[in-house]
């Protein structure tokens, strides 16, 4: 039978399988091309995305880095589009993720290689958030709270998931960390963590940060892009950028705004559909008018998946 159309994903084109290839026959390059050419044609609308996590569970035992990108690329974007699936998706994710969360742990070994080490750190932020995991959760807090460091993907985790589920004085402990961090890696960790947060509250207050330009203008893009795909307040956060936005474009490097935009993918719920399309229809961005066209489009696509996942 037919294991792959697409040997070693040395080939340009999309193959399409009727069911999960078996993947102990398949290169680790295959078995990512696989997952991620079942995704594309899901988003083409050859196939319902709700049978995503079931064709998923074929890979829920491998170890490859590029194979759970795909897998989390692909629970990830459902989750964003569509968050009223959530407690859905969470239990699907946590599913899959158990095993191999269980096999890698929380601490690195002396064979682990450094896709290994990543892997750990996705599978495990994903774990305490797509999957709403408690025990991971719960370890990541005792890990912040301990100051316990360990392996610098284990640590991002450690401070995604702490954002992820966090409450004022988490948010405080993180902005004195950026104020105070001894590193730019420690300070860079914390500043984009602070997007992460759930309440309004935080939201708001990161937003006149950005607007007071107490965030530096390198760094608000990339939070800006943050906020513009919250899984609670993107619509807070959308109104706010496109009230502020002249003064925005003028003080941001005019490299980043497109890049910034890169947000607006997530923008799919009827409470900023069509303002957004009028909006940047009205303010073009001359220097990542491509870009911008790229984003737009990703998010049609994004609207017809949440379409499709809500019906």
């Amino acid at each position: 039978p037919l294991l792959t159309g697409n040997a070693d994903a040395t080939g340009f084109h999309r193959t399409s399988l009727p069911a999960a290839p078996r993947p102990a026959l398949l290169t680790a390059a295959e078995r990512a091309m696989a997952v991620d050419d079942r995704w594309a044609a899901t988003l083409a609308g050859h196939h319902d995305p709700a049978t995503f996590a079931d064709f998923a569970a074929a890979f829920a035992t491998d170890l490859d880095l590029a194979v759970w990108q795909a897998v989390l690329r692909a629970l990830g974007t459902m989750d964003l589009v569509a968050p009223e699936r959530h407690e859905i998706l969470a239990a699907e994710a946590r599913s899959l993720l158990e095993g191999v969360v269980h096999h890698l742990g929380w601490e690195p070994t002396a064979n682990d290689d450094d896709r290994t080490r990543r892997l750990r750190g996705a599978v495990l932020a994903a774990a305490g958030t797509l999957a709403d995991d408690p025990s991971v959760v719960t370890e990541a807090r005792r890990r912040w709270t301990a100051s316990d460091p360990s392996d610098p993907a284990v640590d991002g985790a450690v401070v995604t998931l702490v954002a992820s589920h966090g409450g004022p004085e988490e948010r405080d402990a993180f902005r004195r960390l950026v104020n105070e961090a001894e590193s730019a890696q420690v300070e860079q960790r914390h500043l984009r963590a602070l997007a992460l947060f759930p309440d309004r509250t935080a939201v708001e207050a990161l937003l006149g940060e950005v607007h007071d330009s107490v965030v530096r203008t390198q760094d608000a893009p990339f939070l800006v892009r943050s906020l513009l795909a919250h899984p609670h307040h993107r619509a807070l956060a959308w109104r706010s950028i496109a009230d502020r936005w002249d003064d925005l474009a003028s003080r941001l490097p005019s490299n980043s705004i497109a890049r910034m935009l890169e947000g607006v993918r997530a923008l799919v719920g009827p409470e900023v559909a069509p303002d957004v399309d009028r909006f940047l229809d009205d303010h073009p961005v001359p220097q990542g008018a491509l870009m911008v066209a790229q984003h737009r489009e990703r998010r049609m696509v994004n609207i017809r998946l949440r379409e499709r996942l809500l019906d």
